[in-house]
């Protein structure tokens, strides 16, 4: 996504204020025109950072000029998107709030190319930011997760009516082994539920603290998945076919068919996790899919 100004006028428009910073935002003459050249390569590096997702490295960028440039739309909208898609979303939408406030007296002042598949269009920045808005505003609203999981198959146990005592610590068994497959099964529906709403600390809390997937380190595997669940928009979760075996009092392994949609893409798999019970919470010690 590159950008452009349509007009070389400098009408102050209103003052809004967000992130802490205020965004006094003036119509016209170019914002990076007005900075020193190493300034204008920095902001030109973190729109590219953007542009590939790098949101660290660009924020790392982006904040320094946010207080020397407060009147530069451009740059507090490329600090909305990594926001956006870094688990921060209110303070996106502080951001797309105010440029749609400032700017909404004169929408074409400011303008960006925003790049397509196929072709490449000409947006206004304040049209953009409300689409953003928009979209952030309808995700919260309609926030779900189908997950579809059935309940808990029971355990039955045959025991001889001659033997009473053995009967009684039967019975006992199969009642621990039904309760621990029924908490199995809402830890599961609290798995879903963090990830289907990108609540990244109760995702990462529902696995073993040792858990690192296929990565080196957790930290490694926690920045993966954050990339991965950040970027993605409108998660639905289903599960069928779930067959849960209690493995000892302590474990329990679930295998069912998962079915993943977002906005950008579906998948289907066959899925195992095994969860331990970790300081009272049943958590998961490993995953896999096929």
């Amino acid at each position: 996504m590159s950008r452009r100004f349509l007009s070389p006028s400098a009408r102050p428009l209103i003052r809004a204020w967000t992130c802490a910073w205020a965004l006094g935002l003036y119509v016209g003459s170019s914002a990076l025109a007005q900075s020193g050249s190493s300034e204008v390569e920095q902001i030109a590096k973190a729109h590219d950072f953007v542009i590939n997702r790098n949101w660290s490295k660009a924020e790392t960028l982006l904040l320094p000029v946010t207080k020397s440039q407060p009147k530069n739309p451009f740059i507090f909208y490329d600090l909305a998107q990594v926001y956006e898609n870094t688990n921060r979303v209110e303070l996106a939408k502080q951001i797309y709030q105010g440029l749609t406030n400032t700017l909404g007296t004169d929408p074409n002042q400011y303008t960006i190319v925003v790049r397509a598949p196929y072709a490449s269009r000409l947006v206004s920045l304040v049209s953009q930011a409300q689409a953003k808005l928009n979209a952030i505003n309808a995700q919260q609203a309609t926030l779900h997760v189908v997950a579809s999981i059935p309940p808990p198959p029971m355990v039955t146990a045959t025991v001889m009516t001659n033997a009473p005592t053995k009967q009684v610590a039967n019975t006992a068994t199969t009642a621990t082994l039904r309760d621990n497959k029924t908490t199995v099964n809402a830890a599961m529906r609290n798995w879903a539920m963090a990830w289907a709403n990108k609540d990244l600390a109760n995702y990462y809390a529902s696995y073993v603290p040792s858990f690192r997937g296929e990565m080196p380190t957790r930290a490694a595997w926690e920045n993966k998945r954050r990339e991965q669940i950040s970027r993605e928009s409108n998660i639905e979760i289903n599960f069928r076919n779930l067959e849960m075996t209690s493995l000892s009092p302590t474990s329990v392994q679930a295998r069912f068919m998962q079915s993943y949609f977002s906005d950008t893409q579906s998948s289907k798999a066959r899925k195992t996790l095994l969860f331990t019970l970790t300081n009272g919470r049943w958590l998961i010690e490993h995953e896999s899919s096929k």
